[in-house]
């Protein structure tokens, strides 16, 4: 047997000042020795989706995956609100001025490759269901990440579009 293992972790700026706010996430499964051409297509799959489940996390629009516990029943995790000061959701500070002109610039840098306004506007609504303009600043680090992980080849254009 092999065993594969990713893993993922990424901390972003806090909707305060001075703070922040991290998560990790990883995953193992274990493949038969006969595998060995899938090996890295199956990494580079866990890889994402333990990446998806951390951007997803920091996004603020986590929604936990069912897993089995010790039994072998299937279950589905709680509700994970976030409450602020009197049981209200907690607002964070929107996208700021130096972080909407970054994505713009790796937008710019990225058209070769396929990646427009469209292109950035389309994962926003994907993943946070908002438009750039109306991301937090949470968010907008996470598109940021997206773009970067393209920028340097570790994420294509067409793994960015399933996330």
């Amino acid at each position: 047997m092999i065993k594969l293992n990713a893993s993922y972790s990424r901390k972003v700026p806090g909707a305060q000042q001075y703070s922040s706010e991290q998560a990790s996430a990883s995953v193992e499964v274990e493949l038969a020795e006969g595998d060995g051409p899938q090996i890295q297509a199956k990494l580079a799959d866990l890889w994402l989706v333990v990446r998806q489940a951390v951007e997803q996390q920091l996004s603020g629009h986590a929604t936990q995956p069912a897993t089995d516990n010790r039994n072998g029943h299937h279950t589905a995790p709680a509700a994970n609100p976030q409450p602020g000061r009197n049981g209200q959701s907690s607002q964070r500070a929107a996208i700021s001025e130096k972080q909407l002109k970054f994505i713009k610039s790796l937008i710019g840098e990225l058209m070769p490759m396929g990646v427009d306004f469209a292109f950035a506007e389309g994962m926003c609504s994907r993943l946070f269901g908002r438009k750039l303009e109306h991301l937090d600043r949470a968010q907008a680090s996470t598109l940021i990440g997206h773009l970067s992980e393209i920028k340097a080849g570790r994420l294509t254009v067409q793994q960015a579009l399933a996330a």
